[in-house]
């Protein structure tokens, strides 16, 4: 049985790398500056920097978008986007 947990966690782990890796192509190919990076344990925290985001531009993000639903889904504990700190 341990043997198996290790394996999807593993795979986990390895879900929210890739996914990390495609928001950075995402916003690279729509030509914005943003800075995705991960952190915690097991790569649980998500960090998206941009001199882009304000305030308002990350309310609408949080507000408009299925971003952290999406964030959740793949077990990020927490996201942290501009200066904010989302709880999942």
């Amino acid at each position: 049985m341990k043997r198996s947990f290790s394996v999807v966690h593993r795979l986990m782990v390895k879900q929210r790398e890739m996914m990390a890796h495609e928001l950075d192509q995402y916003y690279i190919g729509k030509g914005l500056s943003v800075e995705v990076g991960l952190s915690g344990p097991d790569k649980t925290f998500i960090n998206l920097f941009s001199p882009l985001f304000c305030r308002e531009s990350v309310s609408r993000i949080v507000e408009k978008t299925n971003l952290l639903l999406y964030l959740k889904e793949a077990e990020f504990k927490k996201a942290t986007i501009g200066d904010n700190n989302e709880e999942l």
